[in-house]
């Protein structure tokens, strides 16, 4: 394993060079014995397999790493690399078969969160990243697209704006205004125009997808690949360039901005928000070809394998079974031999996806590596939400239309500009491993997804942190990073809500990781779309609006992280204190529940534009 994680061929010679330096090696046993404590007091734990053995090969091999003498700045970088619809498991530090060597990395030399939240879909995700401040709040507590889609009584009442309100002040903005450049490329999806743009909201240079998703080799529209989706840069409508593929252009394009103002002594702020691996699924055929035949073993094999490479990683406890094949998805043996062919490619291009994020992140950290800023640059790596199970056949015949007036869907285009396909539910269940859900649900699968943080002048390598962390947390960890105040009650001359997160900044100071870590009590909640949750501690509250069982669920997570059995029956006080806990967050966080919003709720003059010819989603059961 260490070979693997190192790519390394280990010699006497370079052995006994690298003996030479006693003092860096005491060094090095010295982190790793303060991380076996820490992993006894159970909030962090040292990657498995690696413990002491990993922090002596970390300093043999050098670790890829550039030399550092952890002298701290006065104010590093931050870089934060959004993946769309990544599940918890597709990343190889998670335990998936795609290699992914530059975020393994990150990991290694890092600290790779094991119970990191975020929402269970796009949007909301990122109000909460880039405010601190729940999505209900921030203007996001409906997707614009559902609220528009599904005719929500809520729509345009305040924290159902459908985009990022002035109720909130981005990091951006923050950044900006003591002293950092800003920069942005990707999936923007808080708000559809320049307005509500990222130039609007704190971005010195941007280059946007305004909306949800987009073809990712050349312009489509999500809802309607005939037609063509809105890009905007630095505020302006701007087109894609020939040989466009999303996630080299926006690496390319965030480099570009560094670039610019490279040597100014300014500090930067950069934001890459990638449209992979969201649907439709395209990649270049060479990124493709690697993949051939790799995933013909079928879904029920490919997770069989992450559940044994999770185990031995130390990602799955030894008494923890991964969550069963839900019962209304087929084994792969069942299929056809023409469905089985069909769905493996469909993975192939998925796990190119994948792979080619591994691949320009890899790109960006060499550049920054290039230019001198890598060691003065926090990453924050994570993904905004579950893997997407498609079915969209059972609420939009509409998307269909679209696709079979423009669209090639035979075995041999499947990838390329001409097709639109998306992942299936069996995949989606392996991406989710060993967890329940996916995408738009508040099961874990939907919700739990894979993050990482790395600096590279911090003495907290190589850590597992076992902690219910959540996307809010990003936005005051960023802040205590830069020591900046957090901005409440006003910020440029308007009244802003206060953060709701809470900064994980001490994990990554050497004294304070056994010290701080220890936050197993804290509450986080979740509502969107008559999806239910809370969690605190070990405990779980669900809601389930498409369960014909009405009522409540109680998980606890540390005996059963996979949500199989419901203890609401039988623990009647946890169940009280988790009710109690929901109403608090509900009523903190302005959350109102569909069938409690007034009816006839008028837009109000600065709401968002709504898209009245979307597709109505028809044969879609309303929440309950």
């Amino acid at each position: 394993m260490i070979d693997a994680m190192s790519r390394r061929v280990w010699t006497r010679s370079s052995l006994e060079h690298a003996l030479k330096n006693h003092r860096h090696i005491q060094h090095m046993f010295q982190i790793a014995s303060r991380t076996a404590q820490t992993a006894q007091a159970g909030t962090l734990r040292v990657i498995k397999p690696f413990g002491l053995i990993l922090a002596f090969a970390s300093f043999l091999t050098g670790c890829e790493r550039e030399s550092s003498d952890r002298s701290e700045p006065e104010r590093p970088n931050i870089l934060i690399i959004l993946a769309d619809d990544l599940g918890y498991s597709d990343l190889e530090p998670f335990g998936g078969e795609i290699k992914t060597p530059n975020i393994s990395a990150l990991a290694r030399d890092g600290i790779l969160f094991t119970d990191f939240y975020a929402s269970p879909s796009c949007s909301p995700t990122r109000a909460m990243l880039l405010s601190g401040v729940d999505n209900h709040v921030a203007g996001l507590g409906n997707m614009a697209e559902m609220i528009a889609l599904d005719g929500d009584p809520r729509r345009g009442s305040p924290g159902y704006e459908g985009f990022l309100n002035q109720n909130v002040a981005s990091i951006s903005e923050i950044l900006r205004a003591n002293g950092y450049h800003t920069y942005m490329a990707g999936k923007w999806h808080l708000g559809f125009d320049a307005e509500h743009g990222p130039k609007a909201r704190g971005f010195e240079r941007s280059y946007a997808l305004l909306r949800g998703g987009a073809g990712h080799l050349g312009n489509q529209s999500l809802n309607d690949p005939r037609k063509a989706t809105a890009y905007l840069e630095d505020g302006t409508r701007a087109t894609l360039p020939a040989n466009f593929y999303s996630t080299r252009f926006y690496t390319e394009k965030l480099i570009e901005y560094i670039d610019a103002n490279v040597g100014d002594d300014k500090p930067f702020f950069a934001y890459l928000a990638y449209t992979a691996p969201h649907w439709p699924l395209q990649a270049p055929k060479s990124s493709i070809a690697r993949f051939a035949g790799k995933y013909d073993a079928g879904y029920d094999v490919i997770r069989a394998q992450r559940v044994k490479r999770m185990r031995r990683l130390g990602l799955i406890d030894l008494m923890h079974d991964a969550s069963a094949r839900p019962g209304s998805l087929a084994s792969w043996e069942s299929l056809s031999a023409d469905e089985k062919t069909r769905q493996a490619q469909f993975m192939e291009v998925y796990a190119a996806m994948i792979a080619d994020i591994d691949r320009y992140v890899g790109d960006i950290i060499s550049h920054l590596k290039k230019i001198g800023e890598y060691d003065n640059t926090v990453i924050i790596f994570l993904s905004d939400n579950g893997p997407e199970a498609g079915m969209f056949e059972t609420y939009w015949p509409e998307l269909f239309s679209s696709i079979a007036g423009c669209c090639d869907q035979s075995y041999d285009t499947i990838g390329s500009a001409k097709s639109y396909v998306w992942n299936t539910p069996g995949w989606a269940w392996v991406s989710a491993t060993p967890f329940s859900g996916a995408k738009g649900q508040t099961r874990e699968g939907g919700v739990r997804v894979p993050a990482i943080i790395h600096y590279s002048r911090s003495a907290a390598e190589g850590f597992y942190a076992r902690r219910p962390v959540s996307v809010l947390d990003i936005a005051p960890t960023v802040l205590e990073l830069a020591k900046i105040a957090r901005p409440t009650p006003e910020f440029d001359g308007r009244k802003v809500a206060a953060l709701s997160g809470q900064s994980f900044a001490h994990l990554l100071a050497e004294s304070d990781v056994a010290v701080k870590s220890n936050n197993t009590g804290r509450c986080i909640g979740w509502e969107l779309m008559g999806w239910r949750a809370l969690r605190c501690g070990y405990w779980k509250l669900l809601w389930d609006p498409y369960d014909g069982a009405d009522g409540w669920r109680l998980f606890n997570l540390k005996a059963d992280p996979n949500e199989a059995f419901d203890l609401s029956e039988v623990r009647p006080q946890e169940l009280a204190n988790m009710l109690d806990g929901w109403e608090t967050y509900a009523a903190q966080n302005n959350v109102v529940l569909w069938k409690e919003a007034p009816s006839g709720t008028q837009l109000p003059d600065d709401a968002q534009a709504w898209d009245e010819s979307a597709p109505p989603r028809a044969r879609r059961q309303k929440p309950r």
